[in-house]
């Protein structure tokens, strides 16, 4: 009797073992799948600091007089779109026209005089920054500007540079300020 009360211990033993084996194998199965996926992702850059600012003289009508500008600012993968565009297939269809370089995009409406200031989470693919303002008078514009990302790491956080775009009377320009 004993001995079949052994046999059957053994047997509830084993499986415990056996169950605490399979458990151990599925939570380091489980762990390493949890890292393998946080290694794949890419870190996200450290947010820009931007400041859109806009001359006294923006965008005169026909009398001289200032008035508001559309301005958008572009994410791109590469510049040869962007750079090659005419501006009304941009301003209008800029999905179609960027293609596969467009990662991102806000649009500001901007009063003359007007300053502000704005954060831009930029897209780990981001390679170049573009800007478009669209002025009454295109033809004689300088509607786009386009320079190089600016590179930032999370250690860049407390920096104290960033990106302005100057919208003047007819032309807009992109810098990084120190």
């Amino acid at each position: 009797m004993s001995r079949a009360i052994m046999s059957r211990a053994a047997k509830v033993v084993q499986g415990v073992r056996l169950t605490g084996h399979c458990a151990r194998v599925a939570a380091l199965a489980a762990a390493l799948a949890l890292l393998s996926g946080c290694a794949s992702q890419p870190p996200k850059p450290a947010p820009w600091r931007a400041q859109l600012v806009a001359s006294q003289d923006l965008n005169p009508d026909a009398s001289g007089r200032p008035s508001p500008v559309v301005v958008r600012v572009f994410q791109l993968r590469g510049d040869g779109e962007f750079a090659g565009a005419e501006f009304f297939a941009l301003y209008a269809s800029e999905k179609e026209t960027l293609g596969a370089s467009l990662l991102g995009r806000e649009e500001f409406v901007l009063e003359p005089g007007e300053q502000r200031e704005l954060v831009l989470d930029l897209d780990a693919q981001t390679r170049y920054l573009g800007a478009l303002a669209a002025f009454r008078d295109i033809r004689s514009a300088r509607w786009r500007a386009l320079i190089p990302a600016p590179e930032r790491r999370l250690s860049d956080v407390l920096r104290k540079d960033f990106v302005t775009i100057a919208v003047g009377a007819d032309s807009v320009t992109i810098a990084v300020q120190d």
